[in-house]
């Protein structure tokens, strides 16, 4: 079963950047970037997954990842990607050596 009717690509952007972030109290991408609470909460999910293998020389992606602070481990000896609505995130992230789809 599928919906009938899909946000426009505008629409979800102006949804992720002028609403969402206010939804779920999000920070300014610096401030989020170093967030302990967040960043702690997605970490167990990466130290679950290096349980199981080495996290060296490989492709990561987050989706939904805003500015990409989980991943500031894993950019020194990863290729690092984030997918994020919210372009002003996703640059932020570029700035910090992650890249953004």
């Amino acid at each position: 079963m599928r919906a009938k009717y899909y946000l426009s690509d505008a629409a979800l952007k102006d949804f992720f950047k002028f609403n969402y972030r206010k939804l779920v109290q999000t920070r300014e991408p610096a401030k989020n970037f170093d967030h302990k609470y967040k960043v702690t909460v997605k970490r167990k999910r990466y130290e679950i997954i290096e349980k199981f293998m080495n996290m060296d020389k490989k492709i990561i992606f987050d989706i939904g990842g805003a500015c990409g602070g989980v991943l500031k481990k894993y950019i020194i000896n990863n290729t690092c990607f984030v997918f994020d609505y919210d372009k002003d995130y996703t640059d932020f992230a570029n700035k910090m050596g992650i890249n953004s789809v």
